[in-house]
């Protein structure tokens, strides 16, 4: 289910309990003042959601770094170092406006890279994934692999409706 208008509160309990998601996108995270998603409207998600285990995507929490910022935390640092020394003050100005532009670009949002929620379905399972922030190993088949996804597999249980299959 695509969570109404951020994760405002503005739903009804028998709705929520009409639909019984097995999962649920918040999209929120645009930088409004209404401080979405509501933590009620988390709670009746989860509380009404279907299976053990509902889940709750939120593109606000999944985009919370950039791919690239330590690399540019690092560049800034050096450039700063460079600022520091330079004598010439056309130079100096130089850096400085590049160093402006570096802050500007670290400043912007990333929500292709993170924040964004894939689904994926061929009709009758699903699967939903975020991008995590640093590449963590795991296992796969009794093998160690590196990965870069949070993967969610909602499949029919006994031919009812979609539910959450944790991975093996």
């Amino acid at each position: 289910m695509k969570c109404c208008h951020h994760g405002s509160a503005d739903f009804t309990d028998a709705f929520m309990a009409a639909e019984r998601p097995a999962a649920t996108v918040v999209s929120s995270g645009d930088e409004e003042s209404f401080a979405h998603p509501h933590s009620d409207t988390l709670g009746a998600i989860g509380l009404h959601g279907r299976g053990w285990r509902p889940l709750i995507f939120s593109t606000e929490l999944a985009r919370s770094t950039r791919e690239d910022e330590g690399n540019a935390r690092v560049e800034i640092g050096r450039l700063l170092e460079k600022i520091d020394r330079e004598t010439d003050p056309a130079r100096k100005a130089e850096l400085v406006k590049e160093r402006d532009a570096m802050l500007d670009r670290l400043a912007e949002r990333n929500v292709t890279t993170y924040g964004a929620i894939n689904l994926r379905t061929d009709g009758r399972k699903a699967l939903l994934a975020y991008k995590i922030e640093r590449p963590r190993i795991g296992a796969a088949g009794g093998k160690k692999t590196l990965t870069k996804w949070d993967i969610y597999r909602l499949e029919p249980i006994g031919g009812g409706p979609l539910v959450y299959v944790p991975a093996d």
